[in-house]
């Protein structure tokens, strides 16, 4: 599959040129940074050599910086600590340097409309994002799914329709109250009420317009509804796992009750043998039978880790 092909059905976000219209003109409408795209744009030529791309990644301070982060990563890093971009692209290879690329620019992004927005509302939008990103990548990991880094940039970029809903001028008041924190189907009924459509609609239209990977289009789309994606299926699913289970943790931090979908549920058995309640039913895995870690299921774990990864990468 081509990293721009669209697997979603023709039609499949519905016209709506009033709240189209109406975003269009917003001034503080957030745009993905034009040093990104245009590294994207040389990495996904079909001639594009990792050298080539190296040189473009090298204009650019803080695509840099990015790019060698994650190359040193706990996701990516296999051994000794990179120092060049030359090598940070050769550790990460053609694939996973266009989701790096796309994963520093939509942190730039979220950086940047951060300043627009109450700083309460702010700071919760961003660390949903990076909990998703964080436990989605953590699961792939842990069950050795096969993806180059698309599942970070999903986690990343699922709730971006959120994130315009959030701007000041938008007219969608009840995105930037408390209770629609949590995304309960009532949250999303009350979006499109206000406005012709939720902020999966929203989230679509945008990558659309920013001209970034159509399996992010996907993700942004169904991922309350992951049953209803096209090929890209798996990664769907996936991102709304990790959503799910990060609402769950914010509940429980917030001593609210939340119980978790049905397919999240099913998600886990499936890949795990249980769910998060029959944790017993499984025994734990080797790394985790002793210190901290002991008796916890493997998805327990990864909350935390994710949660601390989230604390680490506040601003």
């Amino acid at each position: 599959m081509g990293f721009w092909k669209s697997t979603r059905p023709t039609g499949a976000v519905p016209a709506s040129p009033i709240w189209k219209g109406y975003l269009c003109r917003l001034e503080d409408l957030p745009m993905f940074p034009s040093w990104a795209a245009e590294a994207l744009e040389v990495a996904n030529r079909p001639d594009c050599s990792l050298r080539d791309l190296a040189r473009v990644i090298q204009r650019d301070l803080l695509l840099s910086a990015g790019i060698l982060k994650l190359a040193n990563s706990s996701l990516y890093c296999v051994g000794r600590e990179v120092t060049s971009i030359e090598q940070a692209v050769i550790r990460l290879g053609l694939v996973r340097c266009r989701h790096a690329i796309v994963a520093v620019g939509m942190r730039s992004l979220w950086r940047e409309t951060a300043r627009q927005l109450s700083p309460r509302w702010a700071q919760f939008l961003w660390h949903h994002a990076l909990f998703v990103a964080a436990i989605a990548s953590r699961l792939a990991r842990c069950l050795h799914l096969p993806f180059q880094g698309e599942e970070l940039v999903a986690g990343l970029a699922h709730d971006l329709g959120r994130l315009v809903l959030a701007l000041q001028n938008c007219p969608a008041p009840l995105a930037q109250q408390s209770h629609a924190f949590l995304e309960s189907p009532d949250v999303l009924a009350q979006e499109r009420e206000h406005l012709g459509a939720d902020h999966t609609q929203i989230g679509t239209w945008f990558l659309q317009i920013n001209r970034l990977p159509a399996f992010l289009a996907d993700v942004a789309e169904f991922h309350h509804h992951p049953e209803r994606a096209g090929q890209r299926r798996d990664l769907v699913a996936l991102t709304a796992v990790a959503e799910d289970l990060a609402n769950l943790w914010y509940a429980a931090l917030h001593s609210s009750a939340y119980e978790l979908r049905m397919s999240t549920n099913d998600w886990l058995r499936n890949h795990f043998g249980c769910t998060l309640n029959g944790s017993r039913e499984i025994p734990p895995s080797p790394e985790i039978q002793a210190g901290p870690y002991r008796g916890l299921h493997p998805v327990q774990v990864i909350l935390q880790e994710a949660a601390r990864e989230v604390q680490q990468n506040a601003w």
